[in-house]
């Protein structure tokens, strides 16, 4: 199960015996204009290709993430790859790169970021791009959020190069389907 935050607004992602991941309770992307979040400086070219975390021996290949048709953030296709939000920041660019994973799979089977609780503050991660290129990060915090908390620093960051990893955390709630926390680790682009 993965649930995702975006422009102040949380997706949750339904986690049922059996069925395919699918979006529970959708909520639409807000539409950004410049007026309201400056341009940013675009650096990498190339596409995020490579999640590395030496720590918590992830080597994960990332999907771009876009929306569904109901207009709610995409997840991962595959419990053991991440998804970045392509519209959102490049990992490496100003602002702030979202990067989720999911916790856990339909029948318990780890997912990509079962382990994502282990990072600590200076531990070091990469995303390596399609052209080859390596960006290294710095964890700066971590934090676990309520499930209906909706934190706008985890999408939009106005100066600084950030990537924020984002998975589920808490206790299953089998009626509603979903976990009651998220959990997200804060990263800087390290110089």
């Amino acid at each position: 199960m993965v649930v995702l935050f975006f422009a102040g607004t949380a997706v949750t992602v339904a986690r049922v015996a059996g069925s395919p991941i699918t979006p529970k309770n959708a909520v639409p992307v807000p539409r950004i204009d410049n007026k309201t979040f400056p341009s940013q400086a675009v650096v990498n070219i190339g596409l995020p290709a490579r999640l590395v975390i030496p720590k918590l021996n992830v080597n994960a290949r990332v999907e771009l993430m876009g929306v569904t048709s109901s207009g709610a953030m995409d997840v991962p296709s595959d419990i053991t790859e991440a998804g970045w939000y392509k519209y959102g920041a490049h990992p490496g660019d100003d602002g702030s790169a979202v990067i989720s994973g999911h916790l856990d799979g339909i029948h318990g089977e780890p997912g990509v970021f079962l382990n994502l609780r282990n990072l600590r503050v200076a531990d070091n991660f990469s995303v390596l791009d399609d052209s080859g290129k390596t960006t290294q990060f710095i964890v700066r915090y971590i934090r676990t959020y309520d499930q209906n908390e909706q934190p706008n620093e985890v999408f939009h960051s106005q100066q600084g190069s950030h990537l924020n990893l984002i998975t589920c955390t808490g206790a299953w709630n089998r009626f509603e389907k979903r976990f009651s926390k998220r959990l997200v680790v804060f990263a800087d682009k390290a110089n």
